[in-house]
């Protein structure tokens, strides 16, 4: 989903969600949306999934 229509849905501007996932990819330390992707999947923590223990 575009961060625009992020933006849309919470209700905030499409500057603040940008600048909260630089925050988040700064402290994942990741680059791109891709990368989260990646990491929310290899962690387990996808909507609805079980958390698993590393």
């Amino acid at each position: 989903m575009p961060n625009r229509q992020v933006a849309q849905c919470v209700h905030l501007s499409p500057h603040t969600v940008n600048y909260y996932l630089r925050r988040i990819y700064g402290k994942l330390g990741i680059r791109s949306g891709v990368a989260l992707a990646r990491y929310v999947h290899d962690h387990g923590l996808e909507p609805g999934g079980a958390l698993r223990s590393r």
